[in-house]
């Protein structure tokens, strides 16, 4: 292979269930790989599965080639590539919409909106739990209490609970707000030197979420289930908890 040549690998979340003991990885580190996070075949019916929390060792997993390997990238995926780039990764893409975060196995359609067709909302970046949350669930956590607010360059104070709309110009701003969240993120971590520096940052941002999250569902008076309240995602539990390595 050409020591300039970049290649691109989707990889199934399937090849993490397991510590990878590096045999596949020797040899490869000077030459750029790109990998593209996707998951096994959902069951008939069901939604669209995040990867990272198909298993509690993916994430851990995940992250271990990073550590090992130069001049690897993580694409199209969702807050996991902070969690790389914070462990060694030359770069990184979060997909804009939430179609473009998940790979898709080329025998499966994309899994769009409600079953039986209807409006499409988008998903909402919430600073202070670090999540993405649909538009539409936002505006029914909150319906009787003050919504959870940004102040990013986009939002300007504005609830979250509003971009509960389906039009091109809502869904626009929505991904504004996205982008310009995680991107003073990635500003804030870059500040932090490579190494234990900005990997104990990450880790300490993800514990700090972790904590908010019952908080918050304690200020709106609800509780932490699926309907009526916020969950930690696991792959955020992880990356609070996983030890920081040298």
């Amino acid at each position: 292979m050409n020591e300039n040549a970049i290649a691109s690998h989707p990889v199934g979340h399937a090849s993490f269930l397991q510590p990878n003991d590096g045999r596949r990885q020797r040899g490869r580190n000077k030459r750029g790989c790109g990998r593209r996070a996707g998951r096994r075949q959902r069951p008939a019916g069901t939604a669209e599965l995040d990867p990272l929390e198909q298993a509690k060792d993916v994430p851990s997993n995940l992250r271990r080639p990073f550590t090992e390997v130069d001049n690897m990238s993580l694409l199209r995926t969702d807050l996991a590539a902070l969690d790389v780039m914070a462990h060694g990764a030359l770069c990184a893409g979060i997909g804009v919409r939430s179609s473009l975060r998940h790979a898709i196995p080329p025998d499966e359609k994309a899994q769009i909106g409600k079953r039986g067709g209807g409006p499409t909302y988008p998903h909402i970046l919430m600073p202070q739990l670090m999540r993405f949350k649909g538009a539409e669930f936002l505006s029914k956590v909150y319906g009787n209490a003050d919504p959870a607010t940004c102040d990013c360059e986009e939002c300007n104070g504005r609830s979250l609970d509003s971009f509960f709309l389906s039009d091109g110009e809502t869904r626009r701003e929505a991904e504004h707000h996205n982008i310009h969240t995680w991107s003073e993120w990635v500003s804030n971590m870059a500040s932090y030197p490579a190494g234990t520096e900005r990997k104990t940052w990450w880790r300490d941002k993800c514990a700090a979420a972790v904590d908010r999250y019952a908080l918050e569902n304690q200020r709106i008076g609800v509780g932490a289930s699926p309907k009526s309240g916020f969950q930690v995602p696991a792959p955020l539990k992880a990356w609070a908890t996983l030890p920081v390595t040298p």
